[in-house]
């Protein structure tokens, strides 16, 4: 199991409450923290969760890329359910959720080798799944970047929020 907590809003599900801590990403793309993370105890089952506060309107903005040799999207997850990538196989749940700007949002997604499912949660709710055909473990020697999308240079796909 990984975890990773960059961040713990004391109270991320008030309206127009501000979490003590927190990171605010900006509006360009040299706005992001990226590092090279050991992926060796999560390869084959990963759960990745986090508060998100969406500031920005548009469908792309993506908060998370693990992006390593073999498929451009390890991973891809955006702030309004558009990108839900595992393997350059994406998940699209748009259309069962709404995510509103300034509020915060738990979302997590899910999947693992045994199963090839994957499975994405808003709030704790499960909003969409989908078995996917390649069960291969993730690629060990990747990279991950917070803040926008690794594979595009489109504006359009800056996170901006927190």
């Amino acid at each position: 199991l990984l975890f990773l907590q960059l961040s713990q809003p004391t109270e991320a599900a008030s309206e127009g409450s501000r979490p003590s801590k927190a990171l605010q990403f900006g509006t360009t793309l040299g706005d992001y923290v990226k590092w090279y993370p050991d992926m060796s105890q999560v390869k084959n089952d990963i759960t990745v969760c986090a508060w998100i506060k969406k500031q920005l309107t548009g469908i792309s903005r993506s908060w998370i890329t693990y992006t390593a040799s073999t498929y451009k999207y390890e991973i891809l997850i955006s702030d309004a359910g558009g990108y839900n990538y595992i393997h350059d196989d994406n998940l699209d749940v748009r259309g069962s959720v709404s995510i509103p700007l300034h509020t915060w949002t738990l979302q997590c997604n899910s999947w693992s080798t045994s199963s090839g499912t994957n499975k994405v949660y808003y709030n704790g709710t499960l909003v969409g799944s989908e078995t996917i055909s390649n069960t291969a473990p993730l690629e060990e020697g990747g990279y991950i970047l917070l803040g926008h999308d690794s594979g595009s240079q489109s504006a359009s796909e800056i996170f901006g929020g927190q």
